[in-house]
């Protein structure tokens, strides 16, 4: 299997696993957050040589405002990057 920066990818997406270890008491519900998700990519994302930034920006589209979240995941080694960004 080559080492592509794809091929790297779908190492971290297969190896991750995040428990939703967090607890909504109120609407009596479990899900996991960013801390959660970070504590267990990072090990992936060191093991395969790779690193991941998170950003947020505020876009306001006529009278509302959004959050547009992207991330973008690095190789280290040859500096190819896949960008994803969302805005809710």
């Amino acid at each position: 299997m080559s080492n592509n920066i794809h091929t790297k990818l779908l190492e971290i997406q297969t190896g991750l696993v995040v428990p939703k270890e967090q607890n909504n008491a109120h609407l009596n519900f479990k899900y996991r957050n960013l801390e959660d998700i970070m504590k267990s990519v990072k090990p992936l994302l060191k093991h395969v040589g790779m690193s991941l930034t998170l950003s947020d920006k505020i876009t306001v589209i006529g009278d509302r405002h959004y959050v547009t979240a992207t991330s973008t995941l690095t190789d280290i080694g040859t500096g190819q990057a896949i960008e994803c960004s969302a805005s809710a």
